[in-house]
């Protein structure tokens, strides 16, 4: 299994340097999408009482809200209003760059540097990909060694704090709504996350040579989930092979028609 998990991410990453095309994505754009998400998603939350918007979290969640332990009013409304501005984020995408999007993509966990995050694929190829990451609870720890890539951490909900090891690097940096953090290749930096943050995280590089660091390592050696390697494993290698055919660039923000998925569409059916 481990032998094959290292020469798939051979293969990936030899794949990748024969696969030349442009970049599709631009920070300042995706800073714009994490604006409009959160205007978006707190413009149709607003339309509910707090009661009526707990009854449709209930509703929602259904038996999950049973299964042990105390969950507060408070945070079951918190859970909602974030899954709500996650899936807005997911549609925005889906509008502004239509079928290289993934339509129906999977949460799994992500584990670099003792950091156990939440993690949605929506965008993988040999140069770029697109990830909404985040927790519910709070985390901190390392951010990862990658000597082939820039990654850019587009905050949408929560806060977030890092700071580098040496020098001016070591001053603490304050991210929330409307900033964005650059973590540049060979860089390293140690970073916390408050309750609820979400982020968009955008690599730029050699995005297979990162594999080992940032899905196949953890799995093998951390945390031995091997259901969040095969999800991250399957859905970016196919999409990248897809998306190394098609003619998409950062110019390019053809919109087109989309499900609402999971809780959106289930919040239109409640305010009908």
């Amino acid at each position: 299994m481990n032998r094959s998990l290292v020469i798939l991410s051979f293969f990936l990453t030899s794949f990748s340097l024969l696969a030349e095309k442009p970049l599709v994505f631009d920070p300042a754009h995706l800073e714009e999408i994490s604006l409009e998400a959160d205007k978006i998603s707190k413009r149709e939350i607003s339309v509910f009482s707090d009661e009526k918007l707990l009854e449709i979290a209930y509703k929602f969640y259904g038996d999950e809200v049973n299964v042990g332990g105390k969950i507060s009013d408070e945070s079951l409304l918190k859970s909602f209003k974030t899954e709500h501005l996650l899936m807005t984020t997911h549609k925005i995408f889906r509008e502004r760059y239509g079928d290289i999007i993934l339509d129906k993509p999977m949460w799994v966990w992500n584990n670099v540097g003792t950091v156990f995050a939440r993690s949605l694929v929506l965008y993988c190829s040999s140069k770029e990909y697109i990830v909404l990451f985040g927790t519910q609870i709070p985390q901190e720890g390392f951010s990862g060694y990658y000597t082939g890539m820039d990654v850019w951490d587009v905050m949408l909900s929560g806060r977030m704090l890092s700071n580098g090891t040496s020098g001016n690097s070591a001053l603490v940096h304050d991210y929330q709504l409307g900033t964005t953090s650059l973590l540049k290749k060979k860089e390293t930096r140690f970073y916390s996350m408050d309750e609820y943050t979400y982020m968009i995280d955008y690599g730029r590089g050699n995005i297979a040579k990162a594999f080992y660091q940032g899905i196949i390592a953890p799995a093998l050696f951390v945390n031995h989930d091997m259901q969040s390697l095969k999800t991250q494993l399957k859905q970016c290698g196919i999409e990248t092979i897809k998306n190394m055919f098609k003619k998409k660039t950062q110019s390019d923000f053809k919109q087109s028609e989309t499900k609402r998925a999971n809780i959106l569409e289930f919040m239109e059916k409640e305010s009908n």
